[in-house]
């Protein structure tokens, strides 16, 4: 505040100063707030004092102007896979800032000082609290995120949703009790395995809703249950896909494209260029994962059929030669091994899959059961270094009959429980455990788990 004598009363006045500072004409108290981006200036002004008598000037006088702290945007939470590049995250900062540092990083992520800038692969499973600190001379400012690094976990199932018009639909909750054999239309409880705990993916493996695969049937029966986990899901085709009578199926285009199923493919480094002739692939995690379609022949399916030579074939035999991972895993619905329903189409595919050294094979159809196989090649030959099938047709819309004879490189069946598989998906190995569902009784279904490791 400035002061003057004299009668009258001197009013205040400033010269050279900039539009933001300003005195009071009457008390000659000083104002302004210098404007964002100015730390580290100075002004220099002088102030004159006036009245009938003449006028006194003051100055001049120059001032520092000090440099605001720095702020710093919230990162936001992080669950990355471990052993996976990061998208690199910047923190977003206004006001001067000297340098960062940062507290509790996932181990193997790389921090730049100058830039505050966090990349790299973790490289351990954990979780934590990670603090980003910018430092400037008006002061510092922090924010905290929380981190999970993980591998991850995926569910598998097929042959899933009853017809709205089946007799044993009941509203949604199909025949009980679920542990009855020949009780059918029980997708709720198969789906319910899914959506608690949401995993990393949901790999359909086709028949995803019967009779026709209609539109009006997955949106009434499909999406209250499994549809539920759509923001995961990884859809394959199935033969009941093809019940409505139109190739490329309608129904089920219609109904996935409608929940972005592209835009997560290629969220995961995927390749949709021939998502509408139903195969794809992405990778998730440290493993490439390609979704087939296994309707190779009749009327209806896939153009070009299976055989090698054919355009999926070709697309699939390029696919693998350009994966760069260990862990190959591949879906689709109808199985080359089971006891009685397989597909003899789909040989190429395996020959393909086994030259490149994948590690699991994934289908449905079947008898509607669970079985699992031991590494075997295209022939059916037990082999060390071979691919593991599993078939996994029990997802509630119906069983079969239990076959009358087992293939020789079959590890374990059921033919009663319903359930899905789920898989964690490690950097060069894998876990699985078969989940039976529940209607809530008390029901002691069959189980199955175990570990194996990518060739």
């Amino acid at each position: 505040m400035f002061a003057a004598t004299g009668t009258p009363a001197p009013t205040f006045a400033l010269v050279g100063a900039p539009s933001w500072l300003t005195i009071g004409s009457q008390s000659g108290e000083l104002s302004g707030a210098p404007p964002s981006g100015s730390g580290g200036t100075s002004v220099t002004y002088s102030v004159i004092a006036t009245n009938s008598q003449g006028t006194a000037s003051a100055g001049p006088f120059t001032v520092q102007i000090a440099y605001a702290a720095p702020t710093i945007q919230q990162i936001p939470d992080q669950s990355i896979f471990r052993q996976v590049q990061i998208t690199p995250i910047a923190p977003a900062i206004t006001g001067k800032v000297t340098g960062f540092s940062e507290s509790n990083l996932p181990a193997g992520l790389a921090f730049d000082t100058s830039t505050g800038m966090i990349s790299g692969s973790p490289t351990r499973i954990g979780t934590g609290v990670a603090t980003v600190t910018a430092t400037g001379p008006g002061g510092t400012a922090s924010t905290a995120f929380s981190w999970t690094v993980k591998d991850p976990v995926v569910d598998a199932v097929g042959d899933m949703a009853c017809a709205f018009d089946d007799p044993n639909y009941n509203g949604g909750n199909g025949e009980s009790p679920i542990q009855a054999p020949g009780n059918n239309c029980l997708q709720k409880y198969v789906s319910d395995l899914v959506v608690n705990p949401l995993p990393d993916a949901f790999l359909d493996l086709g028949d995803n809703q019967y009779n026709t695969g209609s539109l009006f049937d997955y949106q009434h029966v499909f999406d209250p249950t499994f549809g539920r986990a759509n923001a995961v899901t990884y859809p394959s085709l199935g033969n009941a896909e093809y019940n409505d009578g139109s190739s490329p199926p309608t129904g089920f285009f219609s109904y996935f494209n409608s929940t972005n199923v592209s835009s997560r493919i290629q969220a995961h480094g995927g390749d949709v260029s021939h998502f509408s002739d139903g195969y794809y692939s992405f990778n998730l995690g440290t493993w490439h994962i390609i979704a087939l379609n296994s309707n190779c022949v009749g009327t209806y399916g896939v153009g070009g059929g299976c055989a090698a030579g054919s355009p999926e074939e070709a697309w699939l035999s390029n696919d693998l030669k350009a994966t760069t991972g260990k862990c190959i895993l591949a879906y689709w619905h109808h199985p080359l091994f089971s006891e009685l329903a397989n597909e003899p189409a789909i040989k190429s595919f395996w020959a393909d899959l086994y030259n490149e050294h994948a590690t699991l094979v994934l289908n449905g159809h079947g008898d509607h059961h669970y079985e699992r196989f031991a590494p075997q090649d295209p022939n059916g030959n037990a082999v060390a270094n071979g691919i593991s099938e599993f078939i996994v047709s029990t997802g509630g819309q119906s069983h079969g009959v239990v076959p009358s004879s087992t293939l020789s490189n079959s590890e374990t069946a059921d033919y009663k429980t319903f359930g899905v598989l789920r898989l964690t998906l490690h950097p060069g190995s894998y876990d699985w455990q078969f989940i039976p569902a529940s209607d809530g009784q008390l029901w002691d279904g069959f189980k199955d788990s175990g570990s194996g490791s990518c060739s």
